[in-house]
Order: structure tokens, then C-alpha cells, then sequence
């Protein structure tokens, strides 16, 4: 009879981890027009969206030392349960007409990487990484964005950053 009940419970127990596992997969596959890296803890990932009245550009933070700690346990995680999402910070800076000129900046907001549906939602707008349309929070569209490479972006932020 223990051996029997040992087995249930095995059984119930592995039933249970099975029952919360999401599949391994996003929904929304690649090939992504906006390939953003949820897991890196020390990238600075530089959004510029361009659309008919507007220019703007997300700097998003590399990760504080608790969030890279954090990122540890999803590596391990991720064999088991797949991330769904991640948070970062980002500073927002609306540029003039000629793309160059820092009109306005606003600091220390929340954008949240929807890794499931493939969509970065920002303070003020979504942007669908598939497409890399630029979506208002009322879906329609504004223009679209891109994603700097490895280089030019931390150029742009810190030059951003430094304008008056």
C-alpha cells in the first residue's frame, strides 16, 4: 500500500508541474523586424520611431545588479517555464523636426517586453516587434521604429543624454 500511494503521489505531482508549463515557444515567431534581447542584463537596447508628426527615441537601461541577479534564476527557469515578459527602464526623448534636436526628455519610465506576443509596451505607445509598426495605446498607428545595432546606440544615447 506505501509503495501505491508513494506512486499517486509521484504521479499527482508531476501531473500538477505539467498542468503549469506553458508551451517553449512564443506565440508570435520570428523573423522579428525589432529583435530586442529580454535576457541580456548589461545590453542598452535604443528604439527610434519615426512617424509623420512625430520622432522619437526610447532608451531603455541595461538592468540594475538585483535584476541581473534575477536573470540568473531565468536562464534555469527557462527550462522549465519560458519567460513571458520582462521589465526594464527607459528614458523617453522627443526629438524635433530635424531628428536631431532634444525637444523633451522624461526619465525613470516602466516599458514592459511582451515576449509572448512579441510587443514592447511602452509608456505612451506599443510597438509590435514582428512588424515594428508604432501603435498609440488606442492601436492606431503613428509610424515605425527600429532598433539601433551594438554601437551606434550607446553613441546616440549618450549624446542624447548629454544635449541640453
Amino acid at each position: 500500500m506505501r509503495m501505491g500511494s508513494a506512486r499517486s503521489i509521484l504521479v499527482a505531482l508531476l501531473a500538477s508541474l505539467a498542468a503549469c508549463a506553458q508551451p517553449t515557444t512564443p506565440q508570435v515567431q520570428g523573423p522579428l523586424a525589432l529583435e530586442v534581447q529580454e535576457l541580456c542584463t548589461r545590453c542598452i537596447e535604443v528604439l527610434r520611431c519615426d512617424g509623420a508628426e512625430r520622432r522619437t527615441v526610447y532608451v531603455m537601461d541595461e538592468k540594475g545588479a538585483l535584476a541581473q541577479i534575477a536573470t540568473i534564476w531565468d536562464y534555469f527557469a527557462d527550462f522549465f517555464r519560458p519567460k513571458t515578459e520582462d521589465l526594464r527602464t527607459v528614458t523617453v526623448y522627443e526629438l524635433g523636426a530635424d531628428g536631431a534636436t532634444v525637444q523633451s526628455r522624461a526619465g525613470d519610465l516602466d516599458v514592459r517586453i511582451d515576449v509572448w506576443n512579441r510587443r514592447i509596451e511602452l509608456p505612451d505607445s506599443v510597438v509590435d516587434q514582428k512588424s515594428g509598426n508604432w501603435l498609440g495605446k488606442d492601436g492606431v498607428a503613428i509610424g515605425q521604429c527600429t532598433v539601433l545595432p551594438r554601437g551606434p546606440d550607446r553613441e546616440l544615447a549618450k549624446t542624447l543624454e548629454n544635449a541640453p
